[in-house]
């Protein structure tokens, strides 16, 4: 048994909207069975056109999701076929993750998003001094990702921006996603001296006994 669909591989789909994939059968009979699987929420109806052709026809509800539609036909359990077409979102970007948090010591960082378009980054202007587009990654007719690289943050304030994955052509409202770097840890140097001498006590490390005084490069607090 064969199925064959027409089209064969996506449709761009929008909300309340009617479509129509048609397909054609080999190898059955009057006794095959023919079911169709959606994602939720679509309204599907078959009409055939004798045995081995037909259309299916669906309907799309207002608010949608990409998925897959998926027709089968079988004679019994040994004997089936099927054909997958994907459903995909006409001007639809939508993020796997909206928020992006890193080390003071930058780096690499991966933003996944599902687009049937292709999008860009805006950066703003105040942050291109620390973030930069190192390249987009198309890996699928949907799924795509694009890398930005985040330089070293030397200050010791968390810094943090709002970035936008754009359509050029204006078809698909832009979705926008934060990235926040951590501040740097300041290096405290502390200076020790004594007035008493270093004693060695009898299986013990050297102990610095007391009265003594405490220095610092920078003002501190706490008791010694």
């Amino acid at each position: 048994m064969e199925i064959s669909i027409e089209p064969e591989v996506s449709i761009i789909i929008e909300p309340s909207a009617t479509y129509s994939i048609s397909f054609a059968l080999k190898g059955v009979n009057s006794s095959t069975d023919i079911t169709v699987d959606t994602p939720q929420d679509y309204k599907v109806k078959i009409e055939k056109n004798g045995i081995a052709k037909g259309k299916v026809i669906f309907n799309t509800p207002p608010r949608i999701n990409s998925g897959k539609l998926t027709i089968r036909a079988m004679n019994n359990p040994e004997k089936s076929a099927s054909a997958t077409i994907l459903l995909q979102e006409k001007g639809a970007i939508r993020m796997v993750q909206k928020s992006y948090r890193l080390y003071s010591d930058g780096g690499k960082v991966v933003i996944d998003y599902d687009a049937n378009i292709n999008c860009t980054v805006e950066i703003p202007v105040e942050a291109r001094s620390w973030i930069s587009e190192e390249s987009p990654n198309l890996r699928a007719i949907s799924k795509k990702s694009v890398l930005l690289n985040v330089s070293a943050n030397k200050g010791t304030d968390e810094r943090r921006t709002n970035l936008k994955l754009v359509d050029p052509e204006g078809k698909a409202p832009e979705v926008t996603f934060h990235v926040v770097q951590n501040g740097s840890t300041p290096t405290v140097t502390y200076h020790v001296s004594t007035t008493t001498p270093i004693v060695q006590l009898p299986n013990r490390d050297h102990i610095i006994t007391k009265p003594y005084i405490a220095k610092s490069d920078t003002p501190c607090h706490g008791v010694f």
